[in-house]
């Protein structure tokens, strides 16, 4: 196995957490895998990985050596998308269904850039927080956050979301700090609403994962709406790191409840298995997809 091989290996053990999982996503088998991941480590002279009792931690060695890999690893696979839809004659008109965040900050800033590169190519953008169904609406990709619940389409994990819970500093000195999930109870939440009904927070309490449904005088569907009121000391959030990082770094914002950061979310671009041949369009725009979100450090695969 060749050193590239060892490396998409490597991402693969830290993301899925497991060597038989990670074997099977490369087509190696369990053995094989440990056998390579060890040689690894005496090629780098280092530690990447702990077996523990709960099953495999990542050191600071391995947690350094995977950014790198992973950032290699989306540059390669954004190059290659280029290099096949040039090959390929990558053009069409693709329907693309993503949530309004991503597309008013991640997708629309990069049309330029996708248009360039792509001048054959044209983009029908739907913009909603709903989840189409891509055969019968024709679409050809949707961007899901998330669990997948159809397990008939053709996903690729393209990056990862962090959740924060954050508030002002000017909330704070209203309001004492909640110390615990439960302390959320008599605080001012600021639900987003998602099909009718306020999307649950998620925290890991104990080695599982709880839920907690927060309630407040003001709730809406729209993220930014949800990002003024937190900045405005208004009450307290869930939300991306994605959105909120960069407030939370500067100061503008606290991160809560460290202790009890729920895991990393998943995101996958999906298509319909039916439309597997349609041309390099779709997966062209998915592998540049991958590559946008391995550039952003809040979103990439990890």
């Amino acid at each position: 196995m060749d050193q590239l091989a060892q490396m998409r290996l490597f991402a693969r053990v830290v993301e899925t957490g497991s060597f038989s999982r990670a074997a099977k996503a490369e087509h190696v088998g369990q053995s094989t895998a440990s056998k390579q991941i060890a040689a690894l480590e005496d090629r780098l002279g280092a530690q990447l990985l702990r077996r523990t009792p709960r099953g495999l931690s990542v050191t600071d060695q391995g947690r350094a050596y995977y950014d790198l890999a992973s950032e290699l690893l989306s540059r390669m696979e954004a190059g290659e998308a280029k290099v096949r839809a040039v090959g390929r004659g990558m053009n069409g008109r693709l329907r693309v269904s993503t949530s309004p965040i991503l597309a008013k900050d991640l997708i629309v800033p990069r049309l330029p850039d996708l248009f360039a590169r792509f001048p054959n190519l044209s983009i029908d953008l739907d913009v909603s927080e709903r989840y189409v169904s891509l055969v019968e609406e024709g679409f050809d990709v949707a961007i899901r956050v998330g669990r997948l619940q159809d397990t008939t389409l053709i996903a690729k994990k393209i990056g990862c979301l962090e959740a924060l819970l954050v508030a002002s500093p000017d909330y704070l000195a209203k309001h004492d700090a909640p110390r615990t999930p439960d302390d959320l109870n008599v605080h001012i939440c600021l639900p987003f609403m998602f099909e009718g009904r306020p999307k649950p927070w998620h925290f890991r309490a104990e080695g599982e994962l709880v839920s907690f449904s927060p309630a407040g005088r003001f709730q809406t569907n729209d993220v930014h709406s949800i990002y003024a009121a937190v900045l405005g000391g208004f009450g307290i959030s869930q939300g991306p790191s994605w959105l909120y990082g960069a407030q939370v770094r500067g100061g503008a914002l606290k991160a809560l409840l460290p202790a009890y950061a729920p895991p990393l979310v998943p995101i996958y671009a999906v298509s319909a298995a039916g439309r597997r041949q349609r041309s390099a369009a779709t997966k062209g725009f998915i592998d540049y997809l991958a590559g946008v979100l391995g550039g952003e450090p809040d979103l990439r695969k990890r």
